[in-house]
């Protein structure tokens, strides 16, 4: 995409310590563009690549209002959790689902006859649980980002399919393009990889609302337009 060897596209991705690019890099370039390639996996998978996976938790402290950080929900496979859609004591349980008000209210949900909590709620960085007096396991239903790219012979998620990676290679050359505006040749590049990216984004977008109209829900267009007007921003002369 970039018109770049192998070399010279690994060496324009570097960031070297400031002093000059003599030497070796403090990020070599092809750690940079794994970073870059998680970066473009996530995005994916939070606006329009939905992952469903599942974590277990226990509660800090007994009773505590935060039952996790999503940063904390690591499933089996080694991803992680973003969004939370089901939240189980145990693995068999279901709690209701509510908002943050009444859940922490004890006349809404209280406690079951162990003192297990009823209701849980989305935080947006975690997951918090209405009152309850014991520290039990809970299993958590929901949406992740893939295990972070880390090596360039790793296997990508199995979820990731054509599309996406074409959406990747776009992202990363956008990322390394941007990164070299001082390169001609490389910021001549940038708002096409750009363009290519929003593009494909958009047709997995429309793929996946039309073949589920309910993920409209927790996939919502708008999240795109938001991601869109973003990217113009970090480059507002395209």
């Amino acid at each position: 995409m970039l018109a770049q060897t192998t070399e010279s596209g690994a060496t324009a991705a570097g960031l070297f310590g400031g002093v000059s690019e003599a030497g070796s890099p403090v990020i070599p370039g092809n750690d940079q563009l794994l970073f870059w390639a998680t970066e473009a996996q996530n995005r994916l998978c939070r606006l329009c690549l939905p992952i469903q996976d599942y974590a277990a938790a226990q509660p800090a402290y007994a009773g505590a209002q935060t039952l996790a950080a999503y940063t904390q929900l690591t499933t089996p496979s080694g991803r992680q959790l973003f969004t939370a859609s089901d939240v189980y004591l145990g693995s068999s349980k279901r709690l209701q689902p509510a908002s943050a008000g009444y859940s922490r209210a004890q006349n809404w949900y209280p406690p079951d006859l162990e003192g297990n909590p009823t209701a849980w709620t989305n935080l947006g960085s975690g997951i918090g649980l209405s009152g309850y007096t014991t520290r039990p396991w809970f299993t958590i239903n929901g949406y992740a980002i893939p295990a972070p790219l880390t090596a360039l012979t790793q296997q990508l998620d199995e979820n990731i399919d054509d599309y996406a990676q074409i959406a990747m290679w776009a992202y990363v050359a956008w990322r390394l393009a941007l990164s070299n505006q001082d390169n001609t040749v490389l910021a001549s590049r940038a708002a096409w990889c750009m363009s290519e990216f929003i593009s494909t984004l958009r047709e997995i977008y429309t793929r996946l609302i039309g073949n589920d109209s309910n993920l409209s829900a927790g996939f919502v267009a708008t999240d795109i337009d938001a991601q869109v007007a973003i990217m113009k921003q970090e480059m507002p002369n395209q």
